[in-house]
């Protein structure tokens, strides 16, 4: 099954991104920690402005779930949802394509598999990180999920 969701700014109640998963619903929840730690990153998207934003004022978005469909529909879903709250919040959502489609990556003749060594700088790069998050006492923030509302 595909999900197609919103992330709502909970300040003012208006849908800021729309955004489809084909997986399991625990994809979804890591869908939007994969958002949230883009926005906590260097990004410049407009998604990403806004999540840190949010963030910075200690909130976090309310995931809507618009629909559940087959795999074969989801991106002609997630283009009908975008061009529906584009057309009814305009300026406010910060989705740059229409949707259905990955965003294009651009490669270029130096991307290569990483070797073996390469591996294990990246992996204790990862555990120092997450040695210094617990150390601060961070923790994970938990998301909430709700269901759309049908509209009338």
């Amino acid at each position: 099954m595909a999900t197609v969701y919103a992330l709502q700014d909970p300040r003012d109640g208006r849908v800021r991104y729309v955004g489809c998963v084909v997986s399991t619903p625990r994809y979804l929840k890591s869908r939007i920690h994969n958002h949230l730690s883009e926005a906590r990153g260097r990004s410049r998207s407009a998604k990403s402005m806004w999540l840190r934003d949010l963030l910075a004022a200690d909130g976090l978005p309310t995931v809507l779930i618009l629909e559940t469909v087959d795999p074969d529909e989801a991106s002609a879903r997630e283009r009908y949802w975008i061009a529906t709250y584009r057309a009814n919040v305009g300026d406010a959502l910060t989705n740059v394509q229409g949707g259905g489609l990955p965003a294009r990556r651009r490669y270029s003749k130096n991307d290569r598999p990483w070797s073996s060594e390469r591996i294990e700088r990246f992996r204790a790069a990862i555990a120092a990180r997450e040695a210094r998050r617990i150390a601060r006492g961070s923790r994970v923030v938990p998301i909430l999920i709700v269901p759309a509302k049908k509209a009338r």
